[in-house]
């Protein structure tokens, strides 16, 4: 399973848009009720997307109290929504406290936006962009696994294309190097695509 592999440090990134967020609230449904058997550095990001907070947010108490009761959700951890009607995101992360630090995420200001971005929406892989400093953290300094589940059509291409971007920004790495960092990643099942038409 995501977490419990002996060779990992037990963290994950996954990545469900819409109804894609069905099996990870599962598994997050068992984390929870199991918390106190998972190591200590474990870290959960999971990136939700929908289209309007006001109307889309599917199980957001759920997942405000998930991040409320578990350090698996402390950074580089966290719930992170893209509302791409909205045109912003939220992060979510738990406080050793116990209460929760929200965070607005909006898409950066540069003129050119990245090849996987559109210019009036703001979507998972937009969202990923905005938490890249988390994303490599889990993804190359802690052996994390990536999990995507949703739709067929552009967004697989998109996430997969926000990881390589996210590889080039913080790993120091040429394109081509960062595409050929993830493609190793699939070949050994650290990175799987779930997804539906």
């Amino acid at each position: 399973n995501a977490l419990h592999s002996q060779r990992e440090e037990h963290s994950a990134i996954i990545i469900g848009p819409g109804t894609g967020i069905a099996p990870f609230k599962s598994l997050a449904e068992h984390l929870m009720r199991h918390k106190e058997r998972l190591p200590q550095k474990s870290r959960l990001l999971v990136f939700f997307g929908c289209r309007k907070r006001e109307s889309d947010y599917l199980h957001q108490s759920f997942w405000m109290d998930c991040v409320k009761s578990s350090d698996v959700f402390a950074l580089p951890g966290g719930f992170v929504s893209a509302f791409s009607r909205d045109q912003v995101g939220e992060k979510l992360s738990h406080n050793s406290d116990g209460t929760v630090a929200v965070e607005k995420l909006e898409k950066s200001k540069a003129s050119s936006l990245p090849s996987f971005s559109t210019s009036n929406k703001y979507y998972v892989q937009d969202a990923i962009e905005s938490c890249s400093a988390q994303v490599y953290d889990l993804l190359h300094l802690r052996g994390a696994r990536v999990y995507v589940a949703g739709s067929t059509g552009q967004m697989p291409k998109d996430v997969r294309q926000a990881l390589v971007h996210v590889m080039v920004k913080h790993g120091g790495m040429l394109h081509n190097q960062a595409d050929e960092y993830v493609k190793r990643m699939e070949k050994v099942d650290k990175y799987q695509v779930e997804a539906w038409g």
